[in-house]
């Protein structure tokens, strides 16, 4: 088992976008039989100052090939919470792996705000 401290930047020269707000903060992580990892900036860009956002997910590795995950997202500079769910497949050796990952985010404020991804992850 690992643990492991990140610290986090997000856009942070003033783009002057709302689309591309301004955070800083940290993040902390444990790698054993899972994987789960807890995230928190201070959106600098929000409209009553600085606001927390909160980012939390766990991944079970099934089989040393399917990743499932879950995760959580409490956004105070835009009032919003998330969930979200995923699944992938890998495969290759440890030299040359690849990875299929399908993925659903929903807003849990607003249930007409969702979306669904799909990516293809090839290392050479």
């Amino acid at each position: 088992p690992e643990f492991h401290i990140a610290g986090i930047g997000h856009n942070l020269l003033d783009m002057e976008d709302a689309a591309l707000p301004r955070r800083l903060g940290g993040g902390l992580s444990y790698t054993g039989l899972f994987v789960l990892a807890v995230d928190v900036l201070a959106d600098l860009d929000a409209e009553d100052g600085p606001k927390p956002v909160v980012n939390t997910g766990i991944e079970i590795l099934l089989g040393g090939v399917v990743p499932i995950r879950a995760g959580y997202e409490h956004d105070g500079g835009e009032k919003t919470k998330w969930v979200s769910g995923g699944l992938g497949f890998m495969t290759g050796g440890a030299a040359n792996k690849g990875q299929f990952n399908l993925s659903y985010r929903h807003n849990l404020d607003n249930n007409d705000r969702y979306v669904f991804g799909a990516g293809l992850t090839m290392f050479l």
